[in-house]
């Protein structure tokens, strides 16, 4: 085999050629076999990758096999965890004697900027200031010179650091790679060190740190700011002096790297003492609410208008509920120095209550309004996503203005709060803004919030389940269904997108989800009379896994009605699989022990699809409506679509398409080779009387269908 590949054999990049069909190695050049301890051919022939490779029993989660396509180069960065280098890398896909082989072209990141990286060590400006004022100095230099003379100095971050206005601080200053730090006479003196030149200063500055929830999240800052590279700490905590005090002080650093930021090498910064009535929030370090209505009272009379964005957080329930508060508050934390340190020169940021929060823009600095959502929008959630948390719908926004939008400060707070709330109901809106009648409105919602509760309580009044059909993409005949969830408020029907998370907002969900799914198993057993090879899909809310006693009811419900397994499933999101995994793993599994099956929704809406494909036992597969859209587009959308469905295929799960309306897209659907279809095109939700009575009569077509 290996005189096919001859002409990779002396390249310098590690070359590896991979049989897709069952995962074994086929061919890895001379690099390639010495970097993974394999000299001869024979050594890793017919051995699987992700065993050769990774030291894994299992495929890789992260395998790029379904994004792959003739002719096309994916380009990925990926640190291998036996070798311990970081690798950048090229894969595609060929044939060759009616097989389909991945090949990929491994690069050493580190060696190919190795020599970018020893040029840009130290900058001109750095350099020149080392070569003039440090060099030159003599034997008999300070200890403060003599610090500087023997370890990194970045003379800019020095005096950044140091000028701080119209505050007490303690300044600390050290070379990371050393490990040494020079710390300010009162640090010494005030906390006990022995000298001014401190050995491991973040280990033993952490050690007086007095509360442990402080403590925690000041090592997991100083962590995330090593592993993402970043440039600035900003964090507020209480600390113990040498006497047993403890007070309150707010941490600012800067960190410099070298020019590729392979190495961290410097950091310097202060140490701000708090007043004990400080107006800061201790988590975000925004301004506290008092603040915000002290410092619009001070604008009346001066400006004419103040723009103001009033912004609320969205799936922090649960993250707080799966991950834990502290993670909760590791993620506030992020949020707030990134918007500090972004727009911290356009607006003033504060903390109203919970997880809501207000922008005001500075006096003289205009600023769009849609800039301004957008910009705090994009910041949070490059946040979540760095957290692996769902970043759809990550915010909620309001618009408004000062004085226009309230006449005193506490009205245009409580006006803030409910556009915030406003926006939380209407997903699909980039924000809402101020009206009188949109104030008006919210009363109205407040007012449908408690006819809601009254309808639960009775038994679930007023609600209904609906069900759209999921036809065969070779026959056109029913084969499934979505349960849907519907209710009635004077008369008109309520979109799901508002009372729903209304619902959740109360926890109301879990008893409505356990009426939904003793609806579902009483209707499935209904329509397996007429057609036993019936599956209907159902949904739940995150809180409803993270219900104890959720899983009792399904079992006991499927076990007291009889229900045959094999016709129930489960639809998830991406969201559910981001935001609680470990939870969620355990939920998937003793469903699966009833029979229950499961459909990964909106698959294509987020941001680790793919790994969703090998990671989790779905066993369908619900292509997100908007690919719909893009594949009527463009035909490369199309071909990618397709390696999407062969990927699920050589999975063993099966696809449905959503979302398909028109002739033209029907068209282009089968020709993706997808197993089912839902969407308008056919069948609209329908009421439960009239699908029974379309299978009665043999599931054909009709009515709204085609």
């Amino acid at each position: 085999m290996e005189n096919n590949w001859e002409f990779f054999e002396n390249l310098q990049e590690l070359i590896f050629v991979i049989d897709m069909e069952n995962h074994t190695m086929a061919y890895m050049n001379h690099n390639a076999r010495n970097a993974f301890g394999c000299p001869d051919h024979e050594e890793y022939q017919n051995r699987e990758c992700y065993e050769l490779l990774q030291g894994l029993s299992t495929p890789c989660p992260f395998c790029t096999d379904s994004v792959l396509a003739m002719g096309r180069f994916h380009d990925w960065e990926y640190t291998n965890p036996l070798t311990h280098i970081t690798y950048i890398l090229r894969d595609t896909m060929f044939e060759l004697n009616e097989k389909i082989y991945r090949i990929e072209l491994a690069y050493d990141k580190n060696s190919r900027d190795m020599e970018e990286s020893e040029s840009q060590s130290f900058t001109p400006d750095t350099k020149k200031f080392w070569d003039d004022n440090i060099t030159p100095l003599s034997d008999g230099s300070t200890a403060f010179q003599t610090f500087i003379r023997n370890n990194y100095f970045d003379a800019e971050a020095f005096f950044r650091s140091v000028a701080i206005p119209d505050a007490p601080y303690y300044l600390y200053f050290g070379d990371l790679q050393s490990n040494l730090y020079y710390i300010s006479d009162n640090m010494k003196d005030d906390f006990g060190f022995l000298d001014n030149i401190v050995y491991n200063l973040i280990d033993a500055w952490g050690e007086k740190i007095s509360n442990e929830q402080d403590r925690i999240l000041y090592h997991e800052d100083l962590r995330h700011i090593m592993e993402q590279k970043k440039g600035v700490h900003s964090l507020r905590y209480r600390i113990t002096d040498k006497n047993g005090i403890s007070t309150w002080v707010h941490c600012r650093g800067i960190v410099k790297w070298s020019g590729n930021k392979d190495t961290p090498l410097f950091f310097s910064g202060c140490v701000s003492r708090l007043d004990s009535d400080f107006s800061l929030d201790a988590v975000t370090g925004f301004l506290r609410e008092q603040s915000a209505l002290n410092d619009l009272a001070a604008r009346i009379g001066i400006m004419d208008s103040t723009l103001i964005v009033g912004f609320g957080l969205n799936h922090f329930t649960y993250i707080n509920d799966s991950k834990g508060r502290a993670t909760g508050d590791m993620l506030l934390r992020a949020i707030s120095n990134c918007l500090l340190e972004k727009l911290g020169s356009l607006f003033t940021f504060y903390r109203l209550d919970g997880i809501r929060f207000m922008a005001v823009s500075k006096q003289n600095v205009s600023y769009d309004e849609n800039e301004a959502v957008e910009n705090i929008r994009l910041t949070i959630e490059e946040c979540y996503s760095k957290q692996k948390l769902s970043t759809k719908q990550a915010a909620s926004f309001g618009i408004l203005h000062f004085p226009d939008n309230g006449d005193t400060p506490q009205e245009i707070l409580e006006n803030t709060m409910t556009l915030i709330s406003i926006a939380k109901l209407n997903p699909d809106l980039k924000y809402s803004k101020f009206s009188s009648d949109v104030i008006a409105k919210q009363k109205d919602k407040s007012i449908m919030a408690l006819r809601l509760s009254e309808n639960v309580e009775k038994g679930c009044e007023g609600f209904r389940i609906v069900v759209q059909p999921i036809v065969s993409r070779d026959t056109g005949k029913i084969i499934g269904g979505e349960t849907l969830l519907r209710w009635r408020y004077h008369g008109q029907e309520i979109s799901p997108v508002v009372f729903i998370p209304l619902l959740e907002e109360t926890r109301m969900i879990l008893p409505v989800g356990k009426w939904v799914f003793e609806q579902v198993v009483s209707l499935c057993k209904q329509i397996l009379v007429y057609q036993p090879d019936f599956l209907l899909s159902f949904n739940v809310s995150y809180l409803q896994i993270l219900d104890d006693t959720f899983l009792p009811f399904i079992r006991q419900t499927i076990e007291e009605s009889g229900l045959l397994q094999g016709h129930l499933m489960l639809e998830l999101t991406e969201t559910h699989f981001d935001e609680m995994p470990i939870r969620l793993q355990e939920f998937v599994a003793e469903c699966l022990k009833m029979g229950i099956k499961f459909a990964l929704d909106d698959f294509g809406n987020g941001f680790s699809s793919l790994q969703m494909l090998f990671k989790y036992p779905v066993n369908v597969i619900k292509l997100d409506r908007t690919l719909m859209n893009e594949i009527t587009h463009s035909s490369e959308n199309l071909d990618f679509i397709m390696s999407i469905v062969y990927a699920c295929h050589r999975s063993k799960k099966q696809v449905c398409v959503e979302g398909v309306e028109t002739d033209a897209e029907l068209e282009i659907v089968r020709q993706t080779d997808c197993d089912m279809i839902q969407g308008f095109y056919f069948y609209r939700p329908l009421e439960v009387a009239d699908l029974l009575r379309m299978l009665e009569e043999g599931g054909k077509i009709s009515g709204e269908g085609r």
